[in-house]
């Protein structure tokens, strides 16, 4: 993940407009560079379709580029991550359904730099719906 993203794609991506967003991979050679575009916090766009809860342009990255779900950005935060921390319950149950059950455990598990997990970010925001949401209460009960 070395090359920063286009700013037509970034704009695109930050208001969560579907069409700009093609628009802006319709002038790369290659719709794969998407894969290797961040932002200069390391986010990919789907860490900051996410991040602000752009569940529409979220579906459509992942039916494009599934693998964006465990890419960890320069924090070594995932898309949960940051989802979980802005409170998007949508958001979660959407990446959550597009993950088989084993991936999204593993995910789940997965630590940042500051050793949280998705739960410990929805906690340390006081998002106690997501917290106490199907899809966290699932890792929640395999540490007890």
């Amino acid at each position: 993940m070395a090359r920063s993203m286009n700013p037509e794609l970034y704009r695109a991506t930050i208001i969560g407009d579907i069409d700009r967003f093609i628009r802006a991979l319709e002038d790369r050679e290659n719709c794969l560079v998407i894969v290797t575009q961040v932002s200069p916090q390391g986010n990919t766009v789907l860490h900051i379709a996410a991040g602000l809860g752009h569940d529409r342009l979220i579906e459509f990255i992942l039916r494009n580029n599934h693998d964006l779900v465990k890419v960890k950005n320069s924090k070594s935060d995932l898309v949960f991550h940051l989802s979980v921390s802005a409170g998007h319950l949508f958001t979660i149950n959407l990446l959550a359904s597009s993950l088989r059950q084993n991936e999204f455990m593993d995910v789940l598990k997965e630590q940042n730099k500051d050793m949280n997990t998705a739960l410990h970010a929805a906690l340390k925001k006081h998002h106690k719906e997501v917290a106490f949401s199907r899809s966290m209460l699932i890792q929640k009960c395999r540490f007890f």
